[in-house]
């Protein structure tokens, strides 16, 4: 979690509530920021957003962004996590000069369209993008631009929807309602 969201725990029942029920079932919380580092199994999770000490305009702004660097059969692959990152957020990693590739994104704020997000987009170059997404948002026609020959997999018009990495370290998505 992010210190922000701890601090928000502080002033929110609902966040307080859901920080004890997570530590009564023995789940061990900690906060996360720019530049941590997890190991899981032989991946890395990295930590890209936010950054220690960053007070944001609007809760969103403080979603945790995060690669995931899986190694394969053919070199390391990538999944980018950007929560509910705004514009803002966005606008603000990309300020910083870091460059990734990312092989998954998961689409900016359910794939709610803006230009710093369509900009992450393209640069990473992704072989698919998941917007998880309710029937009213679908599928802004602007990402069409920054999506490229990217696969676009929207829960909104495709149902469940899901991407994978094999070991061999091609990517893998399908969907079904």
């Amino acid at each position: 979690m992010t210190e922000q969201f701890l601090g928000a725990a502080a002033r929110s029942e609902d966040a307080a509530a859901m920080l004890a029920d997570l530590t009564a079932r023995g789940v061990e919380v900690v906060a996360v920021q720019a530049g941590d580092r997890l190991t899981i199994g032989a991946s890395e999770l990295e930590f890209l957003w936010p950054d220690r000490g960053y007070t944001p305009r609007i809760d969103n702004d403080a979603s945790l962004i995060a690669l995931l660097r899986i190694p394969t059969g053919a070199g390391e692959r990538r999944i980018l996590l950007t929560g509910d990152a705004t514009e803002t957020a966005l606008g603000l990693l990309s300020q910083r000069g870091d460059t990734f590739d990312a092989d998954i994104i998961e689409a900016p704020h359910h794939g709610s369209y803006n230009a710093a997000g369509a900009a992450l987009v393209r640069v990473t170059s992704p072989v698919a993008v998941l917007q998880s997404t309710g029937a009213r948002r679908g599928t802004d026609p602007r990402w069409l631009d920054a999506v490229g020959s990217s696969a676009w997999l929207s829960t909104a018009e495709r149902g469940a929807c899901a991407a994978w990495i094999e070991r061999d370290g091609s990517v893998r998505w399908t969907t079904f309602r």
